[in-house]
């Protein structure tokens, strides 16, 4: 990766040298770019190759990031339960003030887990989850569906699988938005396909409960809101309010993942 970035760099100058020689045009045609491409490496160049390096696009920050005293919390926590899993850890985290949206991939990280272990109960070691995971695949015969599965701005192992399962799917436009907080719709799909992957035994019929804002449940997840509202899954934010496409929080998800598990 290294030798290939620092020859970037070289090829930009060669171009930019050149340009300063013969000009832009014949350097454009030479080296079969645009114009517009070579008069922004110039305005970068300084004489040094290393003016020529990409600069990173990282945002240096986001709307949800965690506070200073947030960082301060999570570290002194696992700092003293070196060996405590992520889902206790966010447990103990809740009870002491910590609230945080949960993103797509965060939550799908979560299901992983629940799968891997519903598979193998003592799974709980990095090493213990992947070998659970190829035993599913294996059993499933999931490896051609995992091998089709392509986003453009994700390649994480774990959402690999979840998709090659049929537990989650992307956006519209082939991204996966793993970054993304995760709607309490979305959220509700996930878990209901989770639970027909797993072969839980106890999914029911929906209850008929209704809430006010229904219109605003998207048609492909009204059915695994209802359900998993009537399996007390995962239930409104009142009686009378679902808020679909509000954002699911860490500790909802936990509670979740628990009252899954103990489906079984």
């Amino acid at each position: 990766m290294s030798n290939s970035i620092t020859q970037d760099i070289q090829y930009k100058q060669t171009v930019v040298e050149y340009s300063y020689r013969h000009g832009v045009t014949k350097a454009a045609i030479k080296f079969k770019m645009y114009r517009k491409t070579i008069y922004r490496w110039r305005t970068k160049y300084d004489g040094t190759a290393k003016s020529l390096k990409d600069k990173s696009r990282r945002p240096h920050s986001h709307p949800n990031q965690h506070t200073e005293a947030e960082i301060k919390m999570i570290k002194d926590y696992k700092a003293k339960n070196k060996e405590t899993g992520l889902v206790v850890l966010w447990i103990k985290l809740e009870r002491k003030g910590y609230t945080r949206s949960i993103t797509r991939k965060e939550f799908c990280d979560l299901i992983y887990r629940l799968t891997a272990t519903e598979f193998n109960p003592i799974a709980d070691s990095r090493k213990g989850q992947q070998d659970a995971i190829k035993q599913v695949i294996a059993e499933r015969q999931l490896e051609d569906k995992i091998s089709e599965v392509s986003y453009s701005d994700c390649d994480d192992e774990k959402i690999k699988f979840l998709s090659g399962a049929g537990i989650i799917y992307g956006m519209d436009d082939g991204t996966f938005a793993p970054d993304n907080d995760i709607t309490r719709e979305q959220a509700a799909a996930i878990l209901y396909r989770t639970a027909d992957f797993l072969g839980n035994k106890t999914i029911v019929e929906p209850n008929g409960t209704t809430f006010y804002d229904e219109n605003l449940i998207s048609d492909w997840a009204r059915e695994s809101v209802s359900i998993m509202n009537s399996m007390k899954i995962m239930e409104g934010v009142s009686d009378t309010e679902f808020a679909p496409k509000g954002n699911y929080t860490v500790e909802q998800a936990v509670a979740t993942m628990v009252r899954l598990y103990n489906c079984y």
